[in-house]
Formats: C-alpha cells, sequence, structure tokens
C-alpha cells in the first residue's frame, strides 16, 4: 500500500466480446476499507452464517467467536427472500445442531 493512500490494489480486466475486433478495459480499485456485517447485503449475511456453520461442523481454527446462537442470530436477521423455504430449512438445522451440541455438552459434564 503506497504510503497516503488506502489504495490496495488496482484490478485491469481485459476482454473482447465475441464477433468483435476491439478488446474493452475495465478498470477497479480496491481500498483498504472495513465494513460492519450490518451494512452487508442479506444474501453476503446469510452466506456468512451458512460459512460460520460449515466451520462450526469442522471444528476449524478459523471459526473465531461464532458458536450455534450467533450463527443462528445472523441467519435469521437476513433471510431476505426465501422462495423455496431454503434459508429457513438452514436455519431449523443449525437449531437442531444447537440442541445436539447442547446435549453432548450436558452428557460431557457427567463424566
Amino acid at each position: 500500500m503506497a504510503k497516503n493512500s488506502d489504495e490496495l490494489l488496482t484490478l485491469k480486466l481485459r476482454y473482447k466480446p465475441p464477433k468483435e475486433d476491439v478488446s474493452k478495459l475495465i478498470t477497479s480499485v480496491v481500498r483498504d476499507k472495513v465494513n460492519s456485517i450490518e451494512s452487508a447485503s442479506k444474501n453476503f449475511n446469510f452466506s456468512a452464517a451458512v460459512a460460520g456453520f460449515a466451520m462450526l461442523l469442522r471444528e476449524s481454527q478459523f471459526k473465531g467467536n461464532n458458536d450455534f446462537s450467533s450463527i443462528e442470530e445472523l441467519a435469521v436477521n437476513s433471510l431476505g427472500k426465501d422462495l423455496y423455504g431454503y434459508r429457513d430449512e438452514f436455519v431449523s438445522l443449525v437449531k437442531r445442531a444447537k440442541k445436539l451440541s447442547e446435549g453432548l455438552s450436558l452428557l460431557e459434564d457427567k463424566d
């Protein structure tokens, strides 16, 4: 990153549409900008919930502070348009996994 600049990189993409002779250039600057999860779209947040859930199930070292409750909350708050009920079904899976996890915790405490 250059001094006194928030620019991380400049992406330049050149392509040539079919049946055309002249290529076109698209240029986009990527800036060092931190956005809150609240400012992201419902689709992005729901995708983050799905990824977080997968990391929890795999006990990934990258799961951060995520737990079943935070994943459930993020998914519920970002349901958006759910034409086929897939997102609602995902929330149901998270709730079931949360209950199973709580049950396993109780069994471990008895040992």
